[in-house]
């Protein structure tokens, strides 16, 4: 008998608790506060469809006739809601909506209740005028004046409570070049900003651009437009005559570097010169100036050719071929034994002119096993003192000249 009263327990458990999941699949998903008020239209609303933020506005809200008693008006925006009260005289009452509950764009949703009625509306919230300040966002800052280049201004203005402004307000930028032209470029708001292209002239200077945004302006800025690369151009020496002699300074330059368009390149522009000769390679750089790019190479210390160019901004000139000629004429060696040793002797060493080539002038002398001892003239005269055996032949080297000696 018990197990039979426990199973009919169980089975009226079960039986109960469907009947309540049933119930609670059939109920209506409860209807929010503003809902309720439309579905219970027992307080009518007058309001405006549209006010602009940051001023105030009248509510008239209307029920039965003779009906008085405090009626509560809810204030709903996007931040939060707050509670306007008023009192019906007469089945009418007229609320303020105060300016404070009126500062940002979108939409109020408005609810008046009443301790047995209710009734709802909504109010769109308008941007006011636009406030000057706006600042044009210009960037990059600068850009090739070729025509091809752009860069992009962006305008995010509001008025004076911050509120963006409508879809559609219109945005000028006014742009003025180099020369003093000016430009228009029309666009309008959207999504809260608009952002232009401003395409780069063929004349390089300084770009300056503001901005109108439905009559309100704010400062200047300024974005350069910069020369583009060089053409093809050349590089010369200052003088013909280039004496291999390890000390003098040959002044290499280039031509006026300017673009295809006449601009000529921007001071401070970097260049490479790379020279080869019987010295080996030689890179150095240099900065324009005057839309120059100036090199001052030293003289080889043996004669040959050294080809020279430049690169700017990966364009690199024509060669320049520079011929350094010897400067020694005279070069005299004489070697004596002094017991195991062998004293070399050189000198007078004479250079074009007739005279001693400079002091300090470098010496080089091979010995015939290949290892070098270095000097220098001194009054046109530099002496060695070095251990070899009779017969052994020694090269002697100075700015290019040679002589052989063989020791006694």
């Amino acid at each position: 008998m018990g197990r039979v009263r426990s199973w009919l327990i169980a089975v009226l458990l079960i039986a109960a608790l469907a009947g309540l999941v049933a119930s609670l699949r059939a109920a209506p998903a409860p209807t929010p506060a503003i809902e309720l008020a439309s579905l219970s239209p027992a307080l009518s609303l007058d309001a405006p469809t549209t006010v602009t933020a940051g001023r105030s506005f009248d509510i008239d809200i209307l029920t039965d006739a003779g009906v008085v008693g405090p009626v509560h008006l809810a204030v709903i925006s996007a931040v939060g809601t707050r509670q306007v009260v008023g009192e019906l005289s007469d089945g009418t009452a007229t609320l303020t909506v105060p300016s404070e509950l009126v500062t940002g764009s979108g939409v109020l949703r408005l609810l008046a209740t009443t301790a047995s009625a209710s009734g709802a509306a909504e109010v769109t919230v308008t941007p006011d005028i636009t406030v000057d300040g706006i600042v044009p966002l210009a960037g990059p800052r600068s850009m090739i004046a070729d025509g091809a280049h752009w860069t992009m201004v962006t305008v995010l203005a509001s008025d004076a409570l911050g509120n963006g402004l409508s879809d559609g307000t219109p945005v000028v930028v006014h742009v003025r070049r180099p020369d003093g032209s000016i430009e228009l470029i029309d666009g309008a708001v959207n999504d809260l900003l608009e952002g232009l292209r401003v395409p780069s002239g063929t004349l390089a200077g300084l770009t300056t651009i503001r901005v109108d945004v439905d009559g309100a302006t704010g400062p200047e800025v300024q974005v350069a437009e910069v020369p583009g690369r060089p053409v093809p151009f050349t590089v010369d020496v200052d003088q013909a005559a280039l004496r291999a002699d390890g000390r003098a300074l040959a002044t290499v330059s280039t031509g006026v570097l300017a673009d295809r368009f006449g601009n000529v390149l921007l001071d401070g522009t970097s260049a490479t010169i790379t020279a080869d000769g019987p010295d080996g390679r030689v890179r150095a750089v240099s900065a324009t100036i005057d839309g120059r790019a100036t090199f001052h190479l030293q003289a080889t210390n043996s004669p040959g050719i050294v080809t020279v160019e430049v690169t700017v901004a990966d364009v690199t000139s024509e060669q320049l071929q520079l011929e350094f000629v010897a400067e020694v004429t005279e070069l005299d060696v004489q070697a004596a034994r002094a017991g195991e040793r062998v004293v070399i002797t050189i000198g007078p060493v004479l250079t074009e002119l007739g005279g001693f080539a400079p002091d300090g002038t470098k010496v080089i002398v091979t010995l015939p096993d290949g290892s070098q001892t270095l000097g220098q003239l001194r009054d046109g005269f530099a002496s060695f003192d070095v251990s070899v055996t009779a017969g052994a032949r020694l090269g002697i080297d100075v700015l290019g000249a040679h002589r052989d000696v063989v020791a006694p």
